[in-house]
């Protein structure tokens, strides 16, 4: 007879959960920015490491201590503080731009009205700002003092997804975040979602990484779709995740 996965039964993401907090543990967040904070550091995260990040988050709130201030800087002036973050130029030009849009839509660039309006609104309209994907908006909500019930599908966990099979291979970030929020159990409230976000990422670099993941290691080998691929297979997932 064959056995039937838990990603085949409503609330898929639960047994991922346990199975994972088994491995490495509760996580949960030290600290939370305010959400402006958040989309800043969000869009900075993009391909870059967390010090990285960490380090031009820092000089960008020594220069502008308030953040109206970043939407008159000129490209020029951003682009030295945040020079450890990759594609820093295009970052320098996006990050005054979204204040000077959120100023023309709100007036002062203060965004815990999304604390108010329905996940799915919020998301809508954080994701119409310039640059800002499903991933950075999630963030926002989620990570945020917001701490709304949003799952931040960001690459390694859009990799991991797509291994496991609880999304498509060819699933866009919009798709994957739409079908694993729907897999959420609906008791779940915002530390639930930051939780098994960070441990999918936890997961993602330490155990599955791109090239050689370890399935011998791996708190979900038993449940995993691609465990043990061999020869051709494995080439083919390699390249294809």
């Amino acid at each position: 007879m064959q056995a039937i996965l838990p990603f085949e039964t409503p609330n898929r993401l639960g047994p991922v959960r346990e199975r994972l907090l088994a491995a490495f543990g509760p996580q949960r967040a030290d600290a939370r920015p305010d959400p402006v904070t958040q989309l800043i550091r969000g869009c900075l995260a993009v391909r870059s490491g967390d010090e990285a990040t960490r380090v031009a988050l820092a000089r960008l709130r020594a220069a502008f201590p308030d953040w109206a201030a970043l939407a008159e800087a000129p490209a020029e002036a951003v682009e030295p503080l945040i020079a450890g973050v990759a594609d820093a130029d295009r970052k320098a030009r996006q990050l005054p731009l979204l204040m000077r849009t959120i100023m023309r839509q709100r007036g002062p660039i203060y965004l815990d009205f999304l604390g108010y309006l329905p996940v799915d609104r919020a998301m809508d309209w954080l994701t119409a700002l310039p640059g800002v994907g499903p991933a950075i908006a999630a963030a926002v909500l989620n990570v945020s003092t917001l701490s709304r019930p949003a799952l931040v599908v960001d690459g390694a966990v859009l990799r991991i997804a797509k291994r496991l099979g609880l999304v498509g291979r060819t699933a866009t970030s919009v798709q994957a975040y739409e079908t694993l929020m729907d897999m959420a159990p609906k008791r779940w409230i915002a530390a639930d979602f930051f939780e098994v976000h960070a441990l999918l990422r936890r997961l993602a670099h330490t155990r599955c990484s791109p090239a050689e993941p370890a399935c011998g290691r791996c708190p979900l080998a038993g449940i995993c779709r691609q465990v043990d691929v061999e020869g051709a297979q494995v080439v083919a997932w390699r390249k294809a995740g």
